[in-house]
């Protein structure tokens, strides 16, 4: 699982944030922040 986040993160990285990705970078980050308190 962490494998497969990085490598979404990365590939968002190297993509342009049309609204569905930044909609779904919103909902990942959401759901790191619940899953993983820091």
């Amino acid at each position: 699982p962490r494998a497969v986040r990085e490598i979404g993160v990365a590939w968002l990285d190297g993509h342009p944030d049309t609204p569905p990705v930044a909609a779904f970078k919103r909902f990942l980050l959401s759901r790191r922040g619940n899953l993983l308190p820091d």
